[in-house]
């Protein structure tokens, strides 16, 4: 059984530290090392760290360099051997006892690559909520992401063992022979991509390098989260554009993807002006850069496409089809525009 190395990255975590750190100590497998890198904090999460977990490996950033850089800065400095594992967790984010134990078994058992379990949402007091955050992830065609049981309340349903696409980088292990396959030049997630995609990102490349990826439904996470502003939105959305270009087949980026993304600006920029011109410049800057990144595939397109038909057939909440999405968006501007108004009167 080789070393788990889980990587927190710290920005302002301060309260999230205690409830998260509770729960790695209480976990079961043996071989943990935990290794925080803080993206220059200017709350109490450094101290927090020194005071109360003197056994972790602490790294300081003097600038906020971003999730996937950071946790790319972890990985290095653990320098991992064959058969140990990396974890990403999200200091918001508390892990059930086994959750370790679990992900380790499961994986030495089906030879998967990467892994993740059961993410249930917690309230802002820490109390689990019963509804669930995912139970593993698809992708669509175009590099939209659903999470399986997305918002809906934690049944049966979603306790079968199994093969997934990806997992959300809430709480995300992957073996150290994955990483140097798909990272050999030790730059695991997407440096372009500063925040919000990135582990999507890395689980399209892992999966056209012929890694699996499996849910485990007996290693249980609880998750806060939060909402995404417009900023943040528009941030997620380019970095999904740059993850299509770095991942979709060709015959389907050149007569699909490219188009919709051109047809997506255009709206954008139209209904949204600050965002589509965000996401614009994004663009601009970091889409020659995605191009270089490709890869050869070593899995056929044909079995790509079969992944984004198992996507739409995953139950969550979630809008899948383009036109319900937009109405979605719209929803959303019309209240945005709703709540000015009554501001603007007062």
């Amino acid at each position: 059984m080789g070393r788990v190395y889980v990587g927190i990255v710290t920005y302002n975590s301060a309260e999230d530290l205690p409830a998260c750190f509770a729960a790695l100590a209480a976990q079961t497998y043996a071989d943990v090392q935990v290794v925080v890198l803080d993206n220059a904090s200017v709350d109490a999460s450094v101290v927090w760290v020194r005071e109360n977990a003197p056994k972790t490996r602490l790294i300081l950033n003097r600038e906020n360099v971003g999730f996937g850089r950071a946790h790319n800065q972890i990985v290095t400095a653990c320098q991992l051997n064959a058969g140990d594992f990396y974890l990403t967790l999200n200091p918001d984010a508390t892990l059930m006892p086994d959750y370790i134990s679990e992900l380790v078994r499961v994986m030495n058992e089906t030879g998967a690559g990467w892994a993740g379990g059961k993410i249930l949402h917690k309230d802002e007091n820490q109390q689990p909520t019963g509804i669930l955050y995912s139970a593993g992830q698809g992708i669509r065609r175009d590099g939209y992401v659903l999470n399986v049981g997305e918002a809906m309340p934690d049944a049966p349903l979603f306790n079968q063992s199994r093969e997934v696409f990806v997992v959300t980088g809430a709480a995300l292990m992957i073996r150290a022979e994955a990483i140097q396959a798909i990272a050999p030049n030790g730059e695991l997630f997407d440096e372009q991509m500063f925040l919000y995609g990135e582990d999507i990102d890395v689980g399209w490349r892992a999966r056209r390098q012929g890694w699996r990826c499996w849910y485990v439904p007996t290693a249980v996470a609880y998750h806060r989260g939060g909402r995404l502003n417009a900023a943040r939105r528009g941030q997620a959305l380019g970095n999904t554009y740059l993850s299509v270009l770095k991942n979709a087949y060709w015959f389907d980026l050149l007569t699909y993807n490219l188009p919709l993304i051109l047809m997506n600006l255009i709206a954008r920029t139209l209904l949204s002006p600050r965002i589509g011109w965000a996401l614009m410049r994004q663009l601009g800057r970091n889409a020659v850069g995605a191009l270089r990144k490709r890869q050869p595939p070593k899995i056929s397109r044909a079995e790509m496409l079969r992944w984004y038909a198992w996507t739409s057939e995953q139950p969550t909440t979630q809008a899948l089809g383009m036109m319900a999405r937009v109405r979605g968006y719209m929803s959303r501007t019309r209240h945005k525009a709703v709540l000015g108004a009554i501001h603007d009167s007062r």
